[in-house]
């Protein structure tokens, strides 16, 4: 949107927890949930994808949004499942709200025939795996049959998922490999989604898809004005993905509500006040967002400082807790935050004169030094290092520039044997062919006698 703003000549300013973009004399801003600023009055409103406000993890964002934002008029966006509870919150603020019900214009059309990759996947197919190994081996078994790419998954860069959708969309790629990153704000020509999995691991747990979830990727197939019809398949699960397609989905229940920032004034640690608020029965409406991450960061904080505030605006820094080296520099910036120390960003987590020579191996290691860019920018935003800010962007920028120059040469790396690094399929369920299987493990005596 922000993009769409500024290309139609309306000044409009970007706000996200890891990119701030102030354009002189805007007169709109584009913010994630996560950044919506209670404090501003605005004339209008848009709060998009406000079926995440079920969302343990997220939700509390879309929440606080809808009940508090200081607005006149509010476009809420969200998907059927989540009007009524929409309704009920606006009711519980006093407001008065009109229903409006959009159609999808273009028909969506399940394919009952057997899908058999790679044999049949076409040009304007997107194929769906959940995991980003998948999707670099999928992509990868593809290029090597000569059919071109874009990849699209939640840890690379933002421009560069900008720039692998650009590619498709021109048709300079002919398939794209995505993970569910392509189901919310991506408006894509695209003909076919096929699921090549069904499952994925949601932060807790690997599971099923949801009906709703099918639904919301399925709906990425049949842009209106390029196609007459969109088509789903898939190869796994294809009973459960018809079934989703025709089905409705039941009403949410419960908005998650964040953690409120008044309860810091109790004279309790922060972790404490957090673990008290979650142990509080859920009633009514409302479920507690998942503090669980956010509880053991406030300890880690605690063992140095007893200042609430800053242990609090700590752990609500967004970054992947699960990263080892993004964690570590959290820990470094949490001692550089309390003994007020200088920070100073290290600009030596990629070398820029050696993009020419990196290859698909180096992706891990790039989003990961976009990811210590990203956490820096937030910490250097929060707590008043605004001096090194431009060094951060400037360093994001040449690590989505190596990304892209990667990505372009069609060579991603997909599964191989361990042992004799042959070729295997992206689903292939062990780590080694079946030739390496066959001599390590002898079918029987005689085998095994030959083989020693």
């Amino acid at each position: 949107q922000f993009e769409r703003f500024n290309g139609k000549g309306y000044r409009c300013s970007l706000l996200t927890g890891e990119e701030r973009e102030d354009v002189d004399g805007s007169s709109f801003v584009s913010s994630t949930i996560e950044m919506a600023s209670f404090g501003t009055a605005y004339t209008h409103a848009v709060i998009d994808e406000a079926q995440m406000l079920s969302d343990p993890a997220r939700g509390g964002a879309w929440t606080a949004a809808i009940l508090g934002l200081r607005c006149m008029n509010i476009s809420v966006c969200a998907s059927p499942d989540a009007e009524d509870m929409i309704i009920a919150l606006i009711k519980m603020c006093g407001d008065k709200y009109k229903v409006v019900r959009h159609e999808r214009k273009v028909p969506l059309v399940f394919e009952k025939d057997h899908f058999n990759f790679p044999k049949k996947v076409m040009d304007g197919d997107a194929l769906i795996v959940f995991t980003k190994k998948n999707v670099h081996a999928v992509a990868a078994q593809l290029q090597k049959k000569g059919v071109s790419c874009s990849v699209i998954y939640g840890a690379l860069p933002y421009d560069v998922r900008h720039e692998e959708a650009r590619k498709f969309s021109s048709g300079e790629t002919k398939v794209l490999v995505s993970t569910d990153a392509i189901g919310m704000g991506l408006n894509l020509p695209i003909r076919r989604i096929v699921f090549l999995e069904m499952s994925k691991y949601d932060g807790r747990t690997r599971r099923l898809l949801r009906p709703g979830e099918v639904k919301q990727i399925a709906g990425r197939a049949g842009r209106y004005g390029i196609y007459d019809e969109g088509f789903v398949s898939a190869n796994v699960e294809k009973a459960l993905v018809e079934k989703a397609l025709s089905s409705k989905d039941p009403p949410i229940e419960k908005a998650v509500l964040p953690f409120p920032e008044i309860l810091l004034g109790i004279n309790e640690p922060v972790s404490e006040l957090m673990k008290r608020w979650a142990s509080i029965k859920d009633d009514g409406l409302f479920e507690k967002a998942d503090l669980r991450e956010k509880i053991e960061l406030c300890k880690y904080a605690e063992r140095f400082t007893e200042n609430k505030q800053m242990v609090y605006d700590l752990a609500m820094l967004p970054f992947d807790s699960g990263n080892v080296t993004v964690y570590d520099l959290w820990k470094r910036l949490v001692s550089i935050a309390i003994n007020h120390e200088e920070f100073v960003f290290d600009g030596n987590i990629f070398d820029p004169s050696r993009s020419d020579v990196l290859d698909a191996d180096d992706l891990p290691n790039l989003e990961t030094s976009h990811k210590v860019c990203d956490l820096s920018y937030s910490f250097a935003d929060k707590f008043g290092y605004s001096n090194e800010i431009p060094k951060i962007l400037k360093k994001k920028k040449e690590i989505s520039t190596a990304i892209i120059d990667i990505l372009k040469k069609q060579k991603l790396t997909g599964r191989t044997c361990k042992y004799c690094k042959k070729s295997l399929p992206w689903n292939h369920p062990y780590g080694m062919c079946e030739e390496c299987h066959d001599k390590m493990y002898p079918r029987n005596y005689y085998d095994y006698y030959d083989y020693y």
